[in-house]
């Protein structure tokens, strides 16, 4: 099955630095991708980090 998007709500919270970094990065990277994902969260770098795009 091939998925073409992702909805994440508050999965980052409890993460240590380096794991929130890797998810991150590979949020950015699936991003470039051309792929989609929905993220609910209130860790302030995701806030500043992933843009918001329609």
């Amino acid at each position: 099955m091939k998925v073409e998007s992702l909805y994440i709500d508050e999965a980052f919270g409890s993460l240590d630095p380096n794991t929130l970094n890797f998810n991150m990065d590979t949020l950015e990277w699936l991003y470039k991708q051309g792929r989609k994902a929905d993220v609910i969260s209130h860790v302030q770098e995701m806030t500043e980090r992933i843009p918001v795009t329609d």
